[in-house]
């Protein structure tokens, strides 16, 4: 960014007023490509070395077509490179120094300043910044009034849940109209409507969230109890045929058992549905029709 130094360093604010239009206005335009260039190049303080820079050179001519709008610009652009340096606290001396008092700040200025201090909750320097503008008679004439106290209501008032006070804002504004009014009252149900379908959404899903390890121990335990029921009868079965069987058969047996409920145990821990629990029930099937078979009374020997 040497080029861009070198630009900003080679402008004068003692300039001759013997500057014809032509030029003056490619110095503006440079000015604004040099501080606009550095912003994007993320180099913030020297952005606003050169916004500054170009500001005091534009105040020069202050009568001349296109310099309070060049003004206007470069203050903008030194408010990004503030915010991106996260020094918001930096950013209302800065505006006052070059218009001398918030209000005589054009409305695009105001605004940036209520949205970087929202962003960052300082929410009472966003209510005294709003509140010198829009008392300032001068601005009563000004297009971008309205802009001010819609964006004043929307992105400070209602995040601090204050909608109960519109109103009475809104009729403290003495120079909306009354269809003005109705637009903001408007936008701001709108708004309030959004965020209660958000919380509504949001609570839902914590809801089935909340509920989704329940239904968990739910089928865990509903499938405890049915494998307990089977093992129960495979139990009756075994006992009826005990008597028929030798000591090392009977621990055969048992072992088979016990490894075949711990299996369904480890199972039943998960969802029924799975491919353990699919293969589990294959296997015990043929476990108990196996067991059956062996203790029949058609079977071969008996």
């Amino acid at each position: 960014m040497a080029s861009g130094q070198t630009k900003v360093l080679s402008y004068r604010t003692n300039v001759s007023n013997n500057f014809d239009k032509s030029t003056l206005v490619r110095q503006f335009d440079e000015y604004k490509e040099t501080a606009t260039e550095l912003l994007l190049f993320r180099d913030f303080r020297l952005c606003i070395s050169a916004c500054q820079s170009g500001i005091n050179h534009a105040k020069i001519y202050i009568e001349v077509d296109g310099a309070r709008e060049v003004v206007e610009s470069l203050t903008l652009i030194a408010i990004q490179a503030y915010a991106e340096l996260n020094s918001w606290q930096e950013v209302l001396p800065f505006i006052q120094q070059v218009y001398n008092g918030i209000e005589t700040c054009p409305p695009r200025v105001v605004q940036f300043c209520i949205l970087l201090h929202a962003k960052v909750k300082e929410y009472a320097q966003c209510h005294a910044i709003t509140n010198i503008w829009l008392r300032c008679p001068d601005n009563a004439s000004i297009e971008g009034y309205f802009d001010v106290v819609q964006l004043y209501v929307l992105h400070v008032m209602l995040p601090q849940e204050k909608e109960a006070l519109v109103p009475s804002f809104l009729d403290n504004c003495n120079f909306l109209s009354t269809e003005q009014r109705q637009i903001i009252m408007s936008e701001m149900r709108q708004s309030l409507a959004e965020r209660e379908s958000k919380s509504k959404d949001s609570k839902e899903l914590e809801t089935k969230a909340s509920e989704k390890p329940l239904e968990t121990d739910e089928n865990a335990s509903h499938g405890k109890s049915a494998l307990l029921k089977a093992l129960k009868r495979f139990g009756v079965v075994l006992a009826k045929k005990c008597s028929f069987l030798s000591f090392d058969t009977v621990m055969k047996i048992a072992v088979v058992a016990v490894s075949f409920y711990f299996l369904m145990i480890q199972a039943n821990k998960g969802d029924l549905m799975t491919d353990l629990g699919r293969a589990t029930a294959i296997v015990w099937k043929g476990a108990v029709n196996h067991l059956y078979t062996l203790f029949s009374p058609a079977r071969p020997g008996r």
